[in-house]
């Protein structure tokens, strides 16, 4: 049998909470329980991010860093999550992501984000 045509299924196992497993960085969006960005241990491991972050764009695409790269930048502070995850509590963050990166709560409160490039800084 030749594998060549054949590609992965896009379908990703839920956990028992509704949630896409093994994703890079939740998004939540809950009128009763907050905004909040959860970033994964995997994130979490290559961004270096033990305490802040700082989060630039140019409307089409987000660039998480755990150290400055722009002089006007703004650094949000990270809170400890279970499991080596960090969370960004910040109703506005999560609003401004919302809209870049389009992404629409109307029947559910997360959104979770699968996977992301990495780059070394320059």
């Amino acid at each position: 049998m030749n594998l060549l045509n054949f590609k992965p299924l896009e379908a990703r196992q839920k956990n028992s909470n509704g949630q896409q497993q093994n994703g890079i960085l939740s998004v939540i969006n809950s009128k009763k329980n907050g905004k909040r960005l959860v970033l994964s241990k995997r994130m979490v491991d290559e961004l270096k991010a033990t305490t802040q972050l700082y989060v630039i764009t140019d409307g089409k695409c987000v660039i998480f860093s755990s150290s400055s790269l722009m002089d006007n930048s703004f650094c949000y502070r990270l809170r400890d999550g279970d499991s080596g995850r960090k969370i960004l509590y910040c109703a506005p963050v999560v609003d401004e992501l919302s809209k870049i990166l389009n992404l629409s709560f109307e029947d559910c409160v997360s959104k979770t984000i699968a996977d992301a490039e990495f780059a070394e800084d320059d």
